[in-house]
């Protein structure tokens, strides 16, 4: 039977508690809330010992499936607010849910500080690292897998969360390779600094362990989902041939994105041959004068669409995480700077801090407009040293341009510099969705696209194969199969679409019972992406 276990930093106890979906009446997303809002007291603030961190696996995540592999974490955003989520990649999830583990809940807080739980095959332990305290992220990495081994999968936090600063985000490894890690976007590491929790580490003999109830049937179904996958001309071509670049086109208007995606289909992506990627003497001697590492191409083992590492224009540059083409669209669109090797100077800065590159990039542009200082690469590369001394400066840049407008009230012209959430432009599109069933005629479009991203976050598939798996209803009743065969509990498409329903009304009660601020939905950044390639 899986379980659930739950780690309290304080006494450094561990609890396993079995689970079963039918008997718990959730998993996924739904699974996370409940952990949090059953163990978390209403008045506990964001950064109270009695705050939580879950992360739940995918239920299908485990699995040998296409380009399931992602794990929701869920905690409480502070007092008087709802719930935070987000949802990320890499190899933690999937080594989490081989081992049986259908949920983690993380409470207490860590005196010592540097605390790391290690869930092994067989056990889990919690254990402190004083050596990881100011280091960069890549030596975090480094010394944990030198510990653990080049194979554990980690999602921790760097320096900036121990600082508490609200651009702290976690990191999360991928299969052992280059680039190891990457830090999401809509993170939240300064809960985890708070608790003096540095990493979660997941050691295993490999992937693909979960338990399925009909494994021949699972495979076959896969397969037939992993082909909806290959054939979609986003996930299938566009994405594995430019990488994220993709996504930024996808954001022009029609006429542009109808010709990036209908170009000459020589120029996409040939998966025989993997496009070079050019490893510095340097590089190489740092490894120990040992062969260069496998480049990653996916995050996670099983995906079939790769975007990581690949092409962006002829001059042989790429793209190595989603991540960075985010960075250079906000430094071309805020400083004008359109450099490759400079954004990629910018983002590990801000990876080796533990901090989110793009919303550094906006933030360092409020800033320096709200002090009439130079916008110049030397200033941008400063407030990063800046965040890394903790300084006042460097403190107020990392509280993210609304921390930074609330120092500038009577600031009108920083007003349009703010960073917005996904769901604060829903209203500017016009979202158009065809329906894969009559009973759907009458939900709201917008409605309607929220329920199928819950599904795939539910069941943990990568949200960037929106492309081929929403508004299909083949994938939709693959998708159920494939549910009913890892779980034996049979369910149709109907039943996958009224789950993450409920899980985003409930939700949104929590976010009614606990927040006194506006109350909105927590969806993905990513979705502004599906606004505009869903528009009328």
């Amino acid at each position: 039977m899986e379980k659930i276990l739950k780690a309290d930093l304080t006494t450094e106890g561990i609890e396993v508690l079995d689970y079963e979906p039918k008997s718990w009446g959730c998993y996924g997303r739904g699974l996370a809330l409940k952990l949090v809002a059953s163990s978390v007291p209403h008045d506990a603030g964001r950064y109270s010992p009695e705050n939580a961190i879950a992360l739940v696996p995918g239920i299908l995540t485990g699995c040998k499936v296409a380009s399931c592999c992602r794990v929701t974490i869920a905690s409480k955003r502070g007092k008087g607010e709802g719930l935070q989520v987000c949802n990320v990649s890499g190899n933690l999830p999937q080594k989490m849910a081989s081992l049986s583990i259908a949920g983690l809940l993380i409470c207490g807080k860590s005196t010592e500080k540097n605390a790391v739980l290690h869930i092994g095959e067989d056990s889990a332990e919690i254990i402190h690292m004083p050596e990881l305290e100011r280091k960069d992220t890549g030596t975090i990495v480094e010394r944990l897998k030198k510990r653990f081994g080049a194979d554990a999968a980690i999602l921790g936090v760097g320096k900036a969360a121990d600082m508490q600063l609200s651009l702290s985000t976690f990191f999360c490894t991928y299969p052992d390779g280059d680039p190891e890690y990457h830090c999401p976007r809509n993170g939240f590491g300064d809960i985890p600094g708070s608790k003096g929790l540095r990493a979660v580490v997941v050691t295993g003999n490999g992937y693909f362990g979960r338990e399925c109830r009909d494994r021949d049937n699972f495979f076959k179904t896969g397969k037939r989902l992993a082909r909806i996958i290959l054939e979609s001309e986003v996930c299938g071509q566009a994405l594995p041939a430019y990488g994220s670049i993709t996504l930024l086109e996808l954001l022009k208007d029609r006429e542009k994105r109808t010709d990036f995606l209908e170009r000459d289909s020589q120029k996409l992506y040939n998966r025989t041959r993997e496009p070079s990627v050019r490893i510095s003497a340097a590089e190489k001697q740092k490894e120990g004068r040992r062969e260069a590492r496998k480049t990653n191409y996916c995050c996670a083992p099983m995906c079939v669409v790769g975007c990581l590492n690949r092409h962006m224009s002829n001059d042989g540059e790429a793209y190595i995480s989603p991540d960075q083409s985010e960075v250079m669209a906000a430094l071309k669109g805020g400083f004008n700077i359109d450099d490759m090797a400079f954004t990629k100077q910018v983002q590990k800065r801000a990876m080796d801090l533990g901090i989110t590159g793009t919303e550094f990039v906006t933030a360092a542009k409020m800033y320096l407009s709200a002090e009439g200082k130079r916008q110049d690469r030397e200033s941008i590369l400063g407030l990063l040293e800046e965040i890394d001394q903790g300084t006042l400066t460097g403190r107020l840049v990392a509280s993210r341009t609304e921390g930074i407008l609330r120092l500038y009230p009577d600031r009108e012209d920083l007003v349009p510099l703010l960073d917005r959430k996904a769901i604060d432009d829903e209203m500017r599109f016009d979202v158009r969705l065809e329906r894969i069933d009559e009973r759907y005629r009458s939900v709201p479009d917008i409605e309607y696209l929220y329920d199928q991203i819950f599904v795939l976050e539910n069941l943990g598939f990568c949200i960037f194969t929106s492309f081929a798996l929403l508004n299909n209803r083949e994938a939709m009743e693959l998708m159920a199969e494939l549910f009913t065969y890892r779980t034996g509990v049979k369910t149709d498409f109907i039943q996958l679409m009224e789950y993450a329903k409920s899980c985003r009304e409930k939700e949104m009660k929590y976010e009614e019972d606990n927040s006194i601020r506006n109350m909105s939905a927590n969806i993905p950044p990513f979705t502004k992406v599906l606004y505009r390639y869903f528009e009328k």
